[in-house]
């Protein structure tokens, strides 16, 4: 915001917890690890790294 009068734009994705081969680890070892993530998401679902793909291209 600061640099904004300056001509400055920054465009940014910031998911939250995408399912990856680390998370299931994870889970697998220790399945309320999940529950309590899950319950944390308003979505109540982890995201999956292609539904980010049409804000990234729409962004590049």
């Amino acid at each position: 915001v600061e640099w904004a009068a300056r001509g400055v734009r920054v465009n940014a994705i910031t998911p939250g917890v995408f399912e990856t081969p680390l998370l299931k680890q994870c889970i697998d070892k220790e399945p309320e690890y999940g529950n309590r993530m899950l319950a944390k998401i308003p979505v109540n679902k982890f995201g999956k790294p292609e539904e980010l793909l049409g804000a990234v291209i729409f962004l590049a």
